[in-house]
């Protein structure tokens, strides 16, 4: 690939996370597809993994001009999670025993919780 000595150029890492191309439905809000996943031929039962193509989940870039804020959105988030278990405690609402497979355990029809603080 080339571009002309005058402009710049902008490759948008969007294009290849809501492109058909490389991921099954892309406008569906599914952050699972972006982890490996394990698929079974049930012509010979065998379970295969599969990760997802490289170069198509950049956040933060890649590379030597990737985003330097990566590791400080990673500790923000580790910060975050330490308050929230260690402050609030949280209630399951509703049936939490209901489990639909596919490719993942996952509860049926989502988790809704009740956050509150501790006393």
């Amino acid at each position: 690939m080339s571009s002309p000595r005058v402009g710049r150029f902008f490759l948008s890492s969007e294009a290849f996370t809501l492109s058909s191309d490389f991921f099954p439905q892309p406008e569906k809000f599914d952050p699972s597809r972006f982890e490996t996943r394990m698929y079974k031929f049930y012509s010979d039962m065998q379970s295969v993994q599969v990760p997802p193509r490289p170069n198509t989940y950049m956040p933060f870039g890649n590379g030597v001009h990737s985003c330097p804020g990566s590791e400080l959105a990673k500790l923000e988030m580790l910060v975050f999670l330490h308050h929230l278990t260690t402050t609030y405690r949280w209630k399951v609402m509703g049936e939490g025993d209901a489990i639909q497979y596919g490719p993942f355990p996952v509860p049926k029809g989502g988790l809704p919780i009740q956050v509150c603080r501790k006393e």
